[in-house]
């Protein structure tokens, strides 16, 4: 018997710590088909699907790097104007010129482990200097997305350091 007590304990001891240090991001989008870039760069709905996934997954990884706490993130993007603009989608996909800037709208909550919203918002980040690339963005080159994602780091490092 004292056995039994012993493994329900241990077993409800692990899932408390998971519980604990498991950290919750929730990524929405409102319409995504009217985003300036979304519809225009991958027309069809897996490419769409594609690069949604690619964002909540550098928005997670980000999100558990930085934050310390049980603070989770609903995050909902308005806008993604992704940097230049593309020419020629029918002939070669991927082709980008004028890089000059990129533009992310989104509207944000951020809540303690009790469930309480501690700060909330709206957010349009703006990066003018993409022609330059800095260490950061080259982190993220194998994204689609990376001055979207590289603004992004720096956003969350400054939430990070306001509720750490």
């Amino acid at each position: 018997m004292k056995k039994l007590y012993f493994l329900i304990m241990m077993a409800i001891s692990s899932v408390s710590a998971a519980q604990k240090n498991s950290l919750f991001v929730q990524v929405s989008y409102s319409n995504p088909e009217k985003f300036t870039d979304f519809e225009t760069r991958l027309g069809s709905r897996s490419h769409l699907d594609e690069l949604k996934n690619d964002l909540n997954r550098n928005i997670n990884k980000l999100w558990k790097k930085a934050i310390d706490n049980e603070n989770s993130l609903m995050i909902d993007f308005i806008d993604i104007d992704m940097a230049g603009r593309i020419y020629g989608v029918e002939q070669i996909r991927e082709v980008r010129v004028n890089v000059d800037r990129s533009v992310i709208e989104f509207n944000y909550s951020i809540k303690n482990k009790y469930g309480k919203v501690i700060k909330s918002g709206y957010e349009k980040l703006v990066n003018n200097n993409l022609a330059r690339l800095d260490r950061n963005t080259l982190k993220f080159d194998n994204s689609r997305l990376k001055y979207e994602v590289s603004q992004l780091r720096k956003w969350i490092r400054n939430i990070a350091k306001e509720i750490n």
